[in-house]
């Protein structure tokens, strides 16, 4: 019985890569077989990304002009070409006189206008724009199109962008005499300050944070505000939360008096963050390693702040991806719970774009791509990921820039489809796990090949992370465990299983139907 059973397996797992059910790829419906790349005469990059309602792409970037980089956006159809309705051949193009400009976010608005922010080289204050649908300054927004907020110290920039009703708030940094510290100003729908927020539509949140730090925004379906950053904790940097009441106050009843600190390792960094389906943050970035190497690194925290354990290894992951440096710049999380995270890994020769797919428990999705990460090669040199965004039917966006030898970089997307797994799951990081047949009706069978002496647990979570079902404690068997599953009063759907004991934590995803 036993070989019949693996003789199957290896006939259905070949079939399975034999008719790409496994991989995770490009579309090739999109531009050149999933990628589209568009250069300009000079150094331009791709920053931040958004999907319009009709599914056209913008992004935002900075364009090396006449006199240095120019804030840029573009906006590209559904096939990955230059929209030519949109400014000139799809570019708007925005300078700054004596200086230069950066964008770090953008948005649609649910009116198709286009909010983008971010900062100049003399770092003097908050730009935010607002354009038409058509690319032209909106001129019911500031002073034609544009606002700038200047909070009164000697550094600032905005760097994210979120939507609380009709009001665009920002959030930033600003640096005073005592440091780096959080910043954020919320404007009404014709971009004046809403004098019910903060200090008269803006202010200081008192939350100090690493020098050049990015701080991330999520205006909650409440109106509160999260924030993700990085804070120095001794003598190093942890990935700091904090939440904000509707009218700008640090919100004392989350975390510890509103702030949540993270330690991974040595330094870390925050990148992006995400609400996931059941309303919990996820927040993702970058750890060193003791030899100073960075690590895609991700955790997720319930609703008051507090590191859920269930999440993951222990509420997070860290992990390096390549031999060199692996930078986590982007997240999303998908309508079924999926959850993807996209950046950039090097090796000895070329540093590539990296995609790394994980279920709503944070456990890798292994049959999408390699032990769930899709590394994409774009150009011969460095491939450099910022962000990344969904469509509403899981296709995945990656935008960001490609360099040649001579150092000269182009604005580039990738789209991928969604992964999809059917067949048979095998988990094979640490102890071996097979679950068969999937999708499963009626009854499945678990495969457990491990050296444990510990009882293990089985229980069934939905696609929320909730308990659906405890299978109860299994004794321990040393070499391995077979169990038969009864699903007949599940629900079709998708769930998932979770093994855990002292030494295993397993986590595989199945289809009932």
């Amino acid at each position: 019985m036993k070989n019949t059973f693996s003789l199957y397996l290896l006939f259905l797992l070949q079939l399975l890569f034999a008719h790409g059910l496994f991989a995770q790829t490009l579309d090739s419906t999109f531009n050149t077989n999933g990628i589209a790349i568009h250069h300009l005469p000079d150094d331009d990059d791709g920053e931040a990304v958004a999907l319009a309602a009709d599914g056209k792409i913008v992004v935002a970037s900075a364009s090396e002009g006449v006199s240095g980089m120019d804030f840029l956006l573009m906006r590209f159809d559904s096939t990955g070409s230059l929209d030519t309705t949109f400014g000139t051949n799809g570019l708007v193009r925005e300078p700054l006189v004596g200086k230069e400009g950066f964008f770090t976010d953008v948005l649609v608005q649910a009116d198709g206008k286009i909010v983008s922010v971010g900062y100049s080289s003399a770092e003097d204050q908050f730009y935010v724009f607002r354009h038409t649908n058509s690319g032209a300054r909106d001129s019911t927004f500031g002073q034609n199109g544009l606002v700038t907020t200047v909070f009164g110290t000697l550094m600032q920039g905005a760097t994210s962008v979120g939507m609380d009703g009709n009001k665009i708030v920002v959030a930033g940094t600003a640096e005073g005499s005592v440091g780096s510290s959080i910043v954020l100003a919320r404007y009404l729908p014709s971009g004046v300050l809403d004098v019910s927020f903060g200090s008269s539509g803006y202010g200081g949140t008192g939350i100090h944070v690493v020098q050049g730090a990015q701080p991330q925004l999520i205006v909650q379906p409440d109106g509160r505000m999260l924030l993700g950053c990085a804070a120095k904790n001794g003598m190093d940097a942890d990935f700091l939360v904090a939440r904000l009441l509707n009218n700008g106050l640090v919100d004392g009843g989350y975390g510890s008096s509103g702030v949540t600190l993270i330690d991974l390792g040595d330094e870390e960094e925050v990148t992006a963050i995400a609400l996931d389906l059941d309303g919990r943050l996820i927040v993702a970035g970058n750890s060193e390693n003791p030899t100073l190497l960075s690590r895609f690194a991700m955790v997720r925290l319930d609703t008051n702040g507090v590191l859920d354990s269930s999440f993951a290894t222990n509420g997070s992951y860290v992990q390096a991806l390549g031999s060199g440096d692996s930078y986590c710049n982007g997240l999303a999380v998908a309508g079924g719970g999926e959850i993807y995270l996209s950046g950039d890994i090097e090796d000895s020769t070329q540093r590539v774009f990296a995609l790394l797919s994980f279920d709503s428990m944070g456990g890798n999705l292994l049959g999408c791509g390699n032990q769930g990460l899709v590394a994409t090669i774009i150009g011969n040199e460095e491939d450099l990921c910022n962000d990344m965004v969904l469509y509403p039917d899981g296709r995945i966006i990656l935008v960001g820039e490609s360099s040649d030898i001579q150092g000269n970089s182009d604005v580039v997307l990738a789209r991928y489809h969604p992964c999809q797994i059917v067949g048979v799951d095998r988990v094979l990081a640490g102890p071996e796990v097979i679950f068969f047949p999937n999708p499963a009706f009626g009854w499945a069978s678990i495969r457990l090949q491990t050296s444990t002496m510990n009882t293990l647990s089985y229980s069934i979570l939905d696609l929320q992370g909730r308990t659906v079902r405890e299978l109860g404690i299994i004794p321990a068997s040393s070499g391995g465990q077979r169990q038969e599953v009864d699903l007949r009063e599940l629900s079709a759907g998708t769930y998932f299983l979770r093994i855990a004991g002292a030494d295993v934590n397993k986590v595989v995803r199945f289809v009932v139907y």
